[in-house]
């Protein structure tokens, strides 16, 4: 693979992850004020939209370092995902007291970024299988 694929490759990730975190952020639409409580996965979104990001960072240097480039593609949004449900689950139960339940509209739009996750788990899924066989 050439350098020109690698980094158009490269720029299609950082659009995913932008994506995802606009996504990850919409959850929570409105404003909190001193009053009012997080809405349940407040935390969870938050983490993971972190997690994300610095699981491309570290996996783009450790995979610089040790020269396996081609395992960039697959390897760091795995990492990031795991490293944002890591820190979200952790920052969820540190602030479980801050936490309310979902309204209809936050439960709708939940339900709309577990479709997107599930596209984008496909999309990875066969950005695997080409790079990999």
């Amino acid at each position: 693979m050439d350098l020109t694929t690698l980094l158009m490759f490269l720029l299609f990730l950082v659009i995913i992850g932008i994506i995802f975190a606009l996504f990850a952020f919409k959850i929570t639409g409105k404003t909190v004020t001193e009053e009012e409580k997080y809405p349940e996965g407040y935390y969870q979104s938050k983490g993971l939209a972190l997690g994300i990001g610095l699981g491309y960072i570290i996996m783009f240097a450790l995979l610089l370092l040790i020269d396996r480039m081609k395992s960039f593609v697959y390897l760091a949004p795995t990492t990031g995902i795991l490293l944002g449900l890591l820190i979200g689950n952790y920052l969820e139960k540190k602030h479980k007291d801050e936490l309310r339940p979902l309204t209809k509209e936050e439960k709708r739009r939940k339900k709309q970024l577990k479709i997107s996750v599930l596209v984008f788990l496909i999309i990875g899924i066969i950005v695997f299988i080409y790079f990999a066989f």
